[in-house]
């Protein structure tokens, strides 16, 4: 504190370096103070005996915070707390959407806070898209409030069960690691236990400090790990989305797969869960032309469980509804899960 205070002092020091030094200083104090001790197995065995006492008391298959999503929760047991679960498609593939549906799930079935860090949309845009999948309402009729008398009670409705529910949205542009964890502190030490968090997206997070490589891959390594710490500390699992590079385009299918990553293969090391949303009408038309894949209102999606360190791999036959935002799984007759193939 003292060698920041003299800095400051400096009238040569450059603001943006003097900064970017003072977080660095602040977040080896961070990361040295989090010194972890041995625990003895006696002690682990304790706790593990205490875990599978209350897991056996719970009749439900899903042990973890629930996604909304029963073939979903189904081959994960839910998101469990320390994990980071990767998200990723290519772009307007409905990540955020499918995102947001998760979250306001999670917030529905438990009463821990839920957050949204959302680096691409704004708390209005968000706000439009949570009205619209829990009231039913399209997002047009929404932004212009041109509403029937049923479809207004339908949204007030929405708007009071969304009320009864701890979500907080930031919508802080290039945030940091850093801010993410002081931010998270305070809603932590206000409203106790966090739930849910999820990122919008991994590709605009700033790094805590600019590496004189200016290496985006190496920056990106080092976002992914911050972000698993993250999860461990706060113990809650978080949703991270991600972008997949244009190599899934120029393969036969576009299925997307775990090199498909963008930019780090540091993401797919770090991350407990990856899932991939497949959209079948991302790509062209009939008659050859490139089409936005928002052109149809409802799609058929395919959300692909490519690495999961702890369980199944599998695909989930989904659709997407893209006039009020929300995905539907199919009858789970249609879905695909391979309870043989593990990711360790």
């Amino acid at each position: 504190a003292t060698n920041i205070v003299t800095d400051a002092y400096d009238e040569e020091e450059n603001l943006t370096t003097l900064l970017d030094s003072s977080e660095q200083r602040l977040l080896n104090v961070i990361r040295t103070r989090k010194t972890s001790e041995f625990k003895p197995i006696t002690e682990a065995l304790r706790e593990a005996h205490e875990n599978l006492e209350r897991m056996s008391k719970n009749k439900s298959a899903v042990t973890g915070l629930t996604t909304g999503f029963k073939d979903l929760d189904k081959a994960t047991a839910g998101l469990h707390e320390g994990e980071l679960i990767i998200l990723a498609a290519r772009p307007s593939v409905c990540k955020s959407a499918l995102a947001l549906n998760c979250l306001v799930n999670a917030a529905k079935s438990s009463d821990k806070a839920t957050v949204m860090f959302s680096l691409e949309m704004g708390v209005d845009q968000l706000t439009n898209r949570i009205l619209a999948a829990t009231s039913g309402i399209s997002i047009r009729k929404i932004q212009t409030a041109k509403f029937n008398k049923e479809e207004e009670l339908r949204v007030s409705k929405a708007i009071r069960d969304l009320q009864e529910m701890k979500i907080f949205i930031d919508e802080t542009p290039a945030i940091k690691i850093i801010e993410m964890r002081a931010k998270l502190q305070k809603l932590q030490a206000a409203y106790g236990d966090i739930g849910l968090v999820v990122v919008d997206y991994i590709g605009l997070i700033s790094p805590d400090f600019r590496s004189k490589k200016d290496n985006r891959s190496l920056e990106l390594g080092e976002i992914s790990a911050a972000l698993k710490a993250l999860a461990r500390d706060f113990k809650t699992p978080i949703l991270v989305l991600s972008q997949l590079n244009r190599d899934v385009e120029k393969r036969s299918g576009k299925i997307p797969m775990l090199s498909d990553l963008r930019e780090s293969g540091n993401i797919e090391q770090d991350a407990d869960i990856v899932l991939f949303i497949h959209r079948n009408d991302y790509g062209e038309s009939t008659d050859g032309e490139k089409v936005s894949p928002e052109a149809e209102s409802i799609s058929e999606t395919k959300l692909i469980i490519a690495k999961h360190r702890n369980g199944a791999l599998g695909t989930i036959d989904m659709l997407f509804y893209k006039h009020i935002s929300k995905f539907f799984e199919l009858d789970n007759q249609t879905n695909r899960v391979m309870t043989g193939d593990k990711n360790a």
